[in-house]
């Protein structure tokens, strides 16, 4: 982290009052995201490409489509509810909602094709720079993050449970 000390008495009077007004704000928001970075990434049983996207998501960063969709598809497949999924994406500059519920009923098999979507292969994924650290946190034999399992659970023979 790199911290910036200002003098306060170097700052212009009226720009340190609305700085001052809005300190608690951005202490709050800031804290907001902390704290769900830090609840993301304590998840041991998410995939690391699926934790990143989440986090993407839920502090506002700019998401391409196949990461919309790659998490959206991972998460109906683990049984989360369309408006769990729905929910995620609120925080999205361009949300709208009958289009994002379009689109993740659509990717659960409720509309359109009626096809249930599975997230893009961990290969796929490489490929288009979602995986993280090339996979290095995963183990070897997963071809989809919806196999994903902790490296140590993976130790404890807990890897034949694949879906």
């Amino acid at each position: 982290k790199i911290l910036v000390k200002l003098r306060p008495n170097k700052v212009p009077p009226r720009i340190r009052d609305v700085a001052e007004r809005y300190r608690p704000l951005i202490l709050g928001a800031l804290q907001k995201i902390y704290d769900i970075r830090k609840s993301v990434e304590s998840s041991k049983e998410i995939p690391p490409c699926i934790k990143n996207i989440i986090m993407k998501l839920q502090t506002g960063e700019e998401v391409t489509h196949i990461e919309n969709f790659t998490v959206a598809a991972y998460l109906l497949n683990k049984h989360r509810s369309v408006e769990e999924v729905l929910e995620l994406f609120k925080n999205r500059n361009d949300f709208n909602e009958r289009v994002a519920r379009y689109q993740v009923e659509h990717i659960a098999g409720l509309r359109g094709s009626k096809t249930k979507y599975r997230p893009p292969s961990c290969e796929k994924l490489k490929i288009l720079g979602i995986c993280v650290d090339g996979g290095r946190h995963c183990p070897r034999w997963i071809k989809n993050p919806l196999q994903y399992l902790p490296l140590t659970r993976q130790r404890k023979g807990e890897s034949d449970n694949i879906e």
